[in-house]
Protein backbone atom coordinates (compact mmCIF):
# COMPACT_ATOMS: atom_id res chain seq x y z
CA UNK A 1 0.00 0.00 0.00
CA UNK A 2 1.18 3.38 0.18
CA UNK A 3 0.13 5.87 2.50
CA UNK A 4 -0.17 9.72 2.42
CA UNK A 5 -1.00 12.07 5.71
CA UNK A 6 -3.07 15.33 5.72
CA UNK A 7 -2.46 17.61 8.25
CA UNK A 8 -6.34 19.55 9.05
CA UNK A 9 -6.52 22.86 10.84
CA UNK A 10 -6.94 21.26 14.60
CA UNK A 11 -3.83 19.44 14.00
CA UNK A 12 -5.00 15.96 13.88
CA UNK A 13 -3.93 14.03 10.91
CA UNK A 14 -5.78 11.55 8.52
CA UNK A 15 -3.87 8.98 7.18
CA UNK A 16 -5.27 7.99 3.40
CA UNK A 17 -3.88 4.38 2.03
CA UNK A 18 -4.02 3.07 -1.31
CA UNK A 19 -3.62 -0.64 -2.09
CA UNK A 20 -1.74 -0.63 -4.87
CA UNK A 21 -1.16 -4.42 -5.26
CA UNK A 22 -2.52 -5.11 -9.08
CA UNK A 23 -0.24 -1.75 -10.09
CA UNK A 24 2.68 -3.52 -8.53
CA UNK A 25 2.06 -7.04 -10.27
CA UNK A 26 1.44 -5.02 -13.92
CA UNK A 27 4.51 -3.53 -13.46
CA UNK A 28 6.67 -6.42 -12.11
CA UNK A 29 5.64 -8.01 -15.28
CA UNK A 30 5.85 -4.88 -17.55
CA UNK A 31 9.58 -4.84 -15.59
CA UNK A 32 9.97 -9.26 -16.58
CA UNK A 33 8.88 -8.49 -19.95
CA UNK A 34 11.64 -5.83 -20.85
CA UNK A 35 13.92 -7.98 -19.35
CA UNK A 36 13.14 -11.04 -21.57
CA UNK A 37 13.22 -8.57 -24.48
CA UNK A 38 16.76 -7.02 -23.50
CA UNK A 39 18.32 -10.60 -23.26
CA UNK A 40 17.12 -11.59 -26.36
CA UNK A 41 17.96 -8.28 -28.34
CA UNK A 42 21.32 -8.05 -26.39
CA UNK A 43 22.27 -11.98 -27.55
CA UNK A 44 20.47 -12.68 -30.88
CA UNK A 45 23.56 -13.39 -33.20
CA UNK A 46 22.50 -11.20 -35.89
CA UNK A 47 23.07 -6.93 -36.11
CA UNK A 48 19.82 -5.66 -34.66
CA UNK A 49 18.92 -1.85 -34.72
CA UNK A 50 16.07 -0.17 -32.40
CA UNK A 51 15.50 3.41 -34.29
CA UNK A 52 13.25 6.68 -34.68
CA UNK A 53 11.66 6.94 -37.92
CA UNK A 54 12.44 10.63 -38.33
CA UNK A 55 9.26 12.17 -40.92
CA UNK A 56 11.24 15.33 -41.77
CA UNK A 57 11.14 15.10 -45.81
CA UNK A 58 14.04 12.50 -45.83
CA UNK A 59 12.40 9.61 -43.68
CA UNK A 60 15.71 8.35 -42.06
CA UNK A 61 16.19 6.45 -39.12
CA UNK A 62 17.77 7.47 -36.14
CA UNK A 63 20.07 5.37 -33.81
CA UNK A 64 18.78 5.05 -30.46
CA UNK A 65 20.53 1.46 -30.07
CA UNK A 66 22.12 -1.17 -31.14
CA UNK A 67 22.78 -4.83 -30.11
CA UNK A 68 26.40 -6.11 -29.86
CA UNK A 69 26.42 -8.35 -32.72
CA UNK A 70 25.35 -5.11 -35.03
CA UNK A 71 28.64 -3.56 -33.34
CA UNK A 72 30.74 -5.99 -34.40
CA UNK A 73 29.48 -6.57 -37.53
CA UNK A 74 29.37 -3.02 -38.99
CA UNK A 75 32.51 -1.78 -36.80
CA UNK A 76 30.43 0.87 -34.60
CA UNK A 77 30.44 1.52 -31.29
CA UNK A 78 26.87 2.06 -29.41
CA UNK A 79 27.23 4.38 -27.60
CA UNK A 80 29.22 6.62 -30.26
CA UNK A 81 26.35 6.10 -32.64
CA UNK A 82 23.55 7.27 -30.43
CA UNK A 83 21.13 9.78 -32.68
CA UNK A 84 23.45 9.09 -35.81
CA UNK A 85 21.41 8.84 -39.05
CA UNK A 86 21.41 4.52 -40.04
CA UNK A 87 21.88 5.27 -43.73
CA UNK A 88 24.87 7.04 -43.18
CA UNK A 89 26.67 4.56 -41.38
CA UNK A 90 26.49 1.54 -43.36
CA UNK A 91 24.34 2.25 -46.82
CA UNK A 92 26.83 2.19 -49.74
CA UNK A 93 26.98 5.47 -51.45
CA UNK A 94 25.08 3.92 -54.86
CA UNK A 95 22.40 2.45 -52.53
CA UNK A 96 21.15 5.66 -51.11
CA UNK A 97 17.96 6.41 -53.32
CA UNK A 98 17.10 2.67 -52.56
CA UNK A 99 17.75 3.06 -48.58
CA UNK A 100 14.85 5.75 -48.89
CA UNK A 101 12.92 4.40 -50.53
CA UNK A 102 12.36 1.64 -48.14
CA UNK A 103 12.42 3.97 -45.34
CA UNK A 104 9.03 5.43 -47.03
CA UNK A 105 7.82 1.69 -47.66
CA UNK A 106 8.35 0.83 -43.97
CA UNK A 107 6.48 4.19 -43.04
CA UNK A 108 3.68 3.21 -45.56
CA UNK A 109 3.13 -0.45 -44.59
CA UNK A 110 4.63 -1.21 -40.85
CA UNK A 111 7.01 -4.15 -42.17
CA UNK A 112 9.19 -4.69 -44.78
CA UNK A 113 11.62 -7.67 -45.45
CA UNK A 114 13.78 -7.29 -48.62
CA UNK A 115 18.03 -7.97 -49.74
CA UNK A 116 20.00 -4.84 -49.44
CA UNK A 117 23.72 -4.46 -49.59
CA UNK A 118 25.62 -2.97 -46.66
CA UNK A 119 29.32 -1.65 -46.01
CA UNK A 120 30.33 -3.69 -42.68
CA UNK A 121 33.63 -4.09 -41.10
CA UNK A 122 34.80 -6.71 -43.67
CA UNK A 123 33.72 -4.59 -46.91
CA UNK A 124 30.00 -4.96 -48.55
CA UNK A 125 27.52 -7.72 -47.00
CA UNK A 126 24.75 -8.41 -48.60
CA UNK A 127 21.70 -9.28 -45.85
CA UNK A 128 18.02 -9.98 -45.50
CA UNK A 129 16.57 -6.95 -44.08
CA UNK A 130 13.44 -7.24 -41.84
CA UNK A 131 11.96 -3.94 -40.47
CA UNK A 132 8.98 -3.57 -38.30
CA UNK A 133 7.51 0.09 -37.51
CA UNK A 134 5.73 0.97 -33.93
CA UNK A 135 3.56 3.86 -33.67
CA UNK A 136 3.72 5.40 -30.13
CA UNK A 137 1.91 7.82 -28.36
CA UNK A 138 2.45 11.66 -29.51
CA UNK A 139 2.92 10.40 -33.12
CA UNK A 140 6.39 8.88 -32.82
CA UNK A 141 7.55 6.24 -34.81
CA UNK A 142 9.87 3.30 -34.20
CA UNK A 143 11.68 0.60 -35.74
CA UNK A 144 13.33 -2.33 -35.42
CA UNK A 145 15.52 -3.75 -38.13
CA UNK A 146 17.26 -7.28 -37.85
CA UNK A 147 19.96 -7.93 -40.80
CA UNK A 148 20.91 -11.50 -41.62
CA UNK A 149 23.90 -12.13 -43.56
CA UNK A 150 23.49 -13.77 -46.69
CA UNK A 151 26.84 -13.22 -48.76
CA UNK A 152 27.48 -16.75 -49.03
CA UNK A 153 24.63 -18.49 -49.70
CA UNK A 154 24.03 -15.59 -52.50
CA UNK A 155 27.35 -16.49 -53.95
CA UNK A 156 26.74 -20.11 -53.88
CA UNK A 157 23.25 -19.21 -55.72
CA UNK A 158 25.27 -17.51 -58.31
CA UNK A 159 27.96 -20.30 -58.99
CA UNK A 160 25.22 -22.67 -59.16
CA UNK A 161 23.30 -20.66 -61.56
CA UNK A 162 26.33 -20.11 -63.77
CA UNK A 163 27.22 -23.78 -63.63
CA UNK A 164 23.52 -24.69 -64.49
CA UNK A 165 23.59 -22.14 -67.75
CA UNK A 166 26.93 -23.99 -68.79
CA UNK A 167 25.80 -27.22 -68.32
CA UNK A 168 22.83 -26.23 -70.06
CA UNK A 169 24.67 -24.63 -73.27
CA UNK A 170 26.58 -27.62 -73.70
CA UNK A 171 24.06 -29.92 -73.68
CA UNK A 172 21.49 -28.09 -75.92
CA UNK A 173 24.25 -27.85 -78.46
CA UNK A 174 25.68 -31.44 -78.35
CA UNK A 175 24.53 -33.48 -81.21
CA UNK A 176 23.72 -36.74 -79.51
CA UNK A 177 20.08 -37.02 -77.31
CA UNK A 178 20.29 -36.41 -73.48
CA UNK A 179 17.65 -37.17 -71.17
CA UNK A 180 17.22 -36.25 -67.65
CA UNK A 181 13.68 -38.72 -65.61
CA UNK A 182 12.69 -39.35 -62.52
CA UNK A 183 10.71 -42.94 -60.94
CA UNK A 184 7.57 -40.32 -60.21
CA UNK A 185 7.39 -37.84 -62.95
CA UNK A 186 8.94 -40.01 -66.04
CA UNK A 187 10.69 -37.52 -68.57
CA UNK A 188 11.80 -34.14 -66.84
CA UNK A 189 14.74 -32.36 -69.04
CA UNK A 190 15.36 -33.15 -72.94
CA UNK A 191 18.09 -31.62 -74.77
CA UNK A 192 16.87 -30.13 -78.33
CA UNK A 193 18.67 -33.66 -79.99
CA UNK A 194 16.40 -35.84 -78.22
CA UNK A 195 13.33 -34.21 -79.15
CA UNK A 196 13.99 -33.68 -82.85
CA UNK A 197 15.34 -38.04 -82.42
CA UNK A 198 11.46 -38.40 -81.49
CA UNK A 199 10.02 -36.15 -84.22
CA UNK A 200 8.49 -33.95 -81.54
CA UNK A 201 7.62 -30.13 -81.65
CA UNK A 202 9.20 -29.13 -77.94
CA UNK A 203 10.59 -30.91 -75.00
CA UNK A 204 7.02 -29.68 -72.93
CA UNK A 205 5.18 -32.14 -75.70
CA UNK A 206 7.39 -34.96 -75.05
CA UNK A 207 7.58 -34.39 -71.43
CA UNK A 208 3.55 -34.77 -71.82
CA UNK A 209 3.71 -38.34 -73.39
CA UNK A 210 3.92 -41.73 -71.47
CA UNK A 211 7.77 -42.47 -71.50
CA UNK A 212 6.25 -46.22 -72.47
CA UNK A 213 5.07 -44.75 -75.69
CA UNK A 214 9.26 -44.02 -77.04
CA UNK A 215 9.68 -47.82 -77.02
CA UNK A 216 8.83 -49.95 -79.91
CA UNK A 217 8.30 -52.76 -77.20
CA UNK A 218 7.09 -51.15 -73.94
CA UNK A 219 8.55 -54.47 -72.61
CA UNK A 220 11.67 -53.47 -73.20
CA UNK A 221 11.54 -50.65 -70.95
CA UNK A 222 10.43 -52.67 -68.15
CA UNK A 223 13.93 -54.97 -68.70
CA UNK A 224 16.02 -52.00 -68.67
CA UNK A 225 14.81 -50.49 -65.83
CA UNK A 226 14.82 -53.90 -64.02
CA UNK A 227 18.95 -53.63 -65.18
CA UNK A 228 19.23 -49.98 -64.11
CA UNK A 229 17.89 -50.77 -60.29
CA UNK A 230 19.97 -53.77 -60.10
CA UNK A 231 23.51 -52.73 -61.49
CA UNK A 232 23.30 -48.57 -61.53
CA UNK A 233 23.77 -47.92 -65.44
CA UNK A 234 23.49 -49.36 -68.96
CA UNK A 235 26.02 -49.15 -71.57
CA UNK A 236 25.54 -48.60 -75.04
CA UNK A 237 22.62 -51.28 -75.33
CA UNK A 238 20.52 -51.14 -78.59
CA UNK A 239 17.22 -50.36 -77.89
CA UNK A 240 14.20 -49.92 -80.52
CA UNK A 241 12.83 -46.91 -80.07
CA UNK A 242 9.23 -45.13 -81.60
CA UNK A 243 8.97 -42.16 -82.79
CA UNK A 244 5.92 -39.46 -82.66
CA UNK A 245 4.81 -40.62 -86.22
CA UNK A 246 4.59 -44.17 -85.06
CA UNK A 247 7.80 -44.84 -87.32
CA UNK A 248 10.54 -46.98 -85.08
CA UNK A 249 14.50 -46.38 -85.06
CA UNK A 250 18.10 -48.07 -83.22
CA UNK A 251 19.71 -46.10 -80.54
CA UNK A 252 22.50 -46.98 -78.43
CA UNK A 253 21.19 -46.31 -75.08
CA UNK A 254 23.37 -45.16 -72.10
CA UNK A 255 22.56 -44.32 -68.48
CA UNK A 256 23.68 -43.93 -65.07
CA UNK A 257 21.05 -43.86 -61.90
CA UNK A 258 22.19 -41.58 -59.43
CA UNK A 259 20.36 -41.41 -56.00
CA UNK A 260 19.71 -39.18 -53.63
CA UNK A 261 20.18 -39.30 -50.22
Amino acid sequence: TTWTTVRLPDDRRVGIGLDITNRKAYEDALRDQRDRFETLFENLPTPVVHGRLQRNGQDSVTIRDVNAAFEEVFGHDAEDIQDEELDDLIVPAGEKETALELNQQVMAHGTLETEVERSTEDGPRIFRLQAALRERTGGAAETYAIYSDITERKNMEEKLRAREEWLRSITQNISDGIFRSTPDRGLVYANQAYVDMFGYDSAEALYAIDSVDMYADPEERERLLEIENDEGEIDGVEVEFQRKDGSTFVGLLSSTVVRDE
